[in-house]
């Protein structure tokens, strides 16, 4: 049966290495004007801190950034099921959407549905936690998501770094160890 709870990062920069036997996934989502577009990231890692895939995803941005948070966090959840992985930490930015998404209540704003849409898919998973992070903590997803405002579709990176993430990477890991 799966699991959810909640965490809130307190430091800014404070970068955490899932559970052993976990993998992390952090997103984000970034809108823009001139011309109008929605970036969506995802970076998923190991217990060691190491890349194991990524997505970068451009799009049509929704009316206000915790719709687009919410999209970002429900494009996470498939890739993290599509590359098979059972016991994920899933890290957000938005302290809204994070707070209901491990909450056992339904949510009842316009995005209660999609929140409870995404609730369901977690049966997917054998243990799911949600954590918020503040947005210094979020440099790789967030980089990674203002590269999507160049591209149309997807791109996918498979046991690489994406190259538009590799410096926060680095101090990513710099910090972990």
């Amino acid at each position: 049966m799966p699991s959810s709870s909640y965490t809130r990062e307190c430091a800014p920069n404070n970068v955490a290495a899932p559970p052993s036997d976990f993998y992390k996934s952090n997103f984000d989502a970034a809108s823009f004007t001139n011309p109008s577009a929605l970036g969506i990231s995802v970076i998923i890692r190991n217990d060691n801190g190491e890349v194991v895939a990524a997505l970068s995803a451009g799009g049509c941005p929704a009316l206000d950034s915790d719709e687009n948070e919410t999209t970002g966090c429900c494009k996470a959840i498939l890739f993290v099921m599509d590359v098979v992985f059972r016991e994920v930490v899933i890290e957000g930015d938005n302290v809204v959407i994070m707070r209901s998404l491990s909450s056992l209540e339904r949510h009842s704003s316009r995005l209660g549905n999609i929140i409870q849409d995404i609730k369901l898919s977690l049966k997917e998973f054998r243990c799911s936690i949600f954590r918020h992070i503040r947005h210094e903590a979020n440099t790789m997803a967030h980089s990674l998501a203002h590269y999507a405002r160049h591209i149309v579709d997807v791109l996918v990176w498979l046991e690489d770094s994406p190259p538009p993430t590799k410096e926060a990477l680095y101090s990513a890991l710099a910090h972990l160890h």
